[in-house]
């Protein structure tokens, strides 16, 4: 088996000689423009062009500067309907291109195995209908810039990923580039929140500007808490990086109390039951009953417009400024951002059936679901002045990419749990064994989470949940015997 690291360079010294003297004279031509022109944008262009470079020549340091922007990016917006968060779509960009770069002049860059995997076809079949749906869709422009956001996502988290991922001592790499930052979030957004007393009014503040809202950041904890855990067991008691681990899970922990998200609270205390499903074999039931359940309930609720029974009282439908009232008033059907996302569901439900095949188009729910709406479960925050989509990312792909679009990723999802729960199964050993529980617990606490936000389309989700997949199709193949099992 040829050695996994010769594989990640595919230039020759003589091909690296020839393009670092182009783009060492492309930087002196555009710092003479700079100089002519006044335009001090362009004396930036050699470090840009430097970081080609290196991407180029070996890109992994730049994935690795990517996993480490994903805590500490931006969020940029130039006008309503185009907006990027930076560095790290930007970094996605131009790994994109890397990969394609890559693949062209290395034909066997990828994993033996890795794109016919059951997991890369179905997401592959995912991205393709997207492809699809922009062509039917009712803004193409926005379809198609959300197409090509799609594909910075995935070709550098899954494909490229596959890539650096080959290695074990790579995925190790990956979780310490990202817990880093990310705790470093963390304290600076529980050091400010504790200035106001840990109030309820302000937790949806203090993680700015990093995260727009306390969603986002309490997701990302939650989210990536599962691969943390399993991190405990790859060094020994009473090491630094064990002692530094433990201490960030404590952080992690309190940073997702001190949300007040309710959907990143639950699903933290539901981790233990998550890993039990897969270690006694409950997928496949789990799965079959919690669709059942779906459909039952929605057909429900659609039979004599019953959900009409559950249209909030406007008046009394607000925003608490306790958890304690919060939390009442989601029970109660008061609460302002729950009845607001039924507020949306209902016209989701509607315009799947003006386009049921290809619906809306990608990013187009927004620009068309008002007229869809229902009146009689309208809150005073139903102009909507943020934005937003459905807060439901199922019922988002059923109006901007129909019916076949929404089974399409529901395909990807279930078989990701139940080849997973074998994958599980199939590794050799314990370490092996908890990463891949890790990676499934995580990818079901998305699933949760999305359920009542649209957080795949996130930077900060999307990115991990993509990830994983790429993780878990490495994992599969390494236990195949497809990929050295190299140990750092």
């Amino acid at each position: 088996m040829a050695d996994p690291r010769a594989i990640e360079n595919p230039l020759s010294n003589a091909h690296k000689a020839l393009l670092t003297g182009v783009l060492c004279l492309l930087s002196l031509l555009c710092v003479a423009l700079g100089w002519y022109t006044g335009q001090i944008a362009l004396f930036g262009a050699p470090a840009v062009l430097l970081l080609a470079v290196v991407a180029i020549t070996d890109f992994r340091p730049i994935f690795f500067l990517l996993l480490m922007s994903l805590p500490i990016s931006l969020h940029i917006e130039f006008s309503p309907s185009l907006a990027i968060t930076a560095p790290s779509e930007l970094l996605m960009f131009g790994l994109m291109l890397v990969w394609g770069l890559y693949v062209l002049v290395k034909r066997n860059a990828m994993p033996r195995g890795f794109l016919n995997h059951s997991f890369s076809i179905w997401l592959l079949a995912h991205v393709l209908w997207i492809a699809v749906t922009v062509i039917f869709a009712q803004n193409k422009v926005i379809a198609f810039k959300f197409f090509l956001a799609k594909l910075w996502f995935i070709i550098p988290f899954v494909f490229l990923a596959g890539i650096v991922f080959k290695d074990w001592k790579h995925i190790r790499r990956a979780v310490w580039c990202i817990l880093v930052p990310l705790i470093l979030v963390t304290i600076q957004t529980l050091v400010r929140h504790a200035s106001h007393g840990f109030s309820f009014e302000m937790a949806n503040k203090t993680m700015t500007p990093f995260f727009p809202n306390h969603v986002d950041y309490a997701a990302m904890l939650v989210v990536f808490f599962p691969l943390v855990l399993a991190a405990r067991a790859w060094y020994h008691r009473g090491s630094i990086e064990k002692t530094l681990i433990d201490i960030s899970l404590l952080i992690m922990f309190v940073g997702i109390f001190f949300s007040f998200t309710r959907s990143a609270m639950g699903t933290l205390l539901l981790i233990p039951i998550f890993q039990l499903v897969f270690k006694l074999r409950l997928t496949r039931i789990s799965v079959a009953g919690s669709i059942l359940a779906i459909l039952m309930f929605s057909g429900y609720l659609i039979m004599n417009n019953n959900y009409l029974k559950y249209s909030p009282d406007f008046e009394s439908t607000i925003y608490h400024k306790d958890f304690d009232d919060h939390l009442s008033a989601t029970l109660k059907g008061e609460d302002v951002s729950f009845m607001e996302r039924i507020h949306r569901w209902v016209a989701a439900v509607r315009m799947s059936t003006e386009h049921p095949l290809t619906g809306f188009g990608p990013s187009n729910f927004y620009e068309n679901y008002q007229a869809y709406t229902v009146l009689d479960f309208e809150t005073y925050v139903s102009d909507n002045p943020e934005r937003s989509t459905t807060h439901n990312y199922f019922l988002l792909l059923l109006t901007e990419q129909g019916i076949i679009g929404m089974i399409l990723f529901g395909i990807l999802v279930v078989l990701i749990f139940i080849e997973g729960e074998r994958i599980y199964f199939a590794m050799r050993n314990e370490r092996d064994r908890n990463f891949v529980l890790a990676l499934l617990v995580s990818q079901l606490i998305i699933l949760f989470n999305i359920m009542m936000a649209d957080l795949i389309e996130t930077d900060v989700i999307g990115t991990l949940f993509f990830m994983n997949i790429s993780l878990l199709i490495i994992m599969d193949l390494r236990q195949q015997g497809k990929l050295a099992d190299t140990i750092d």
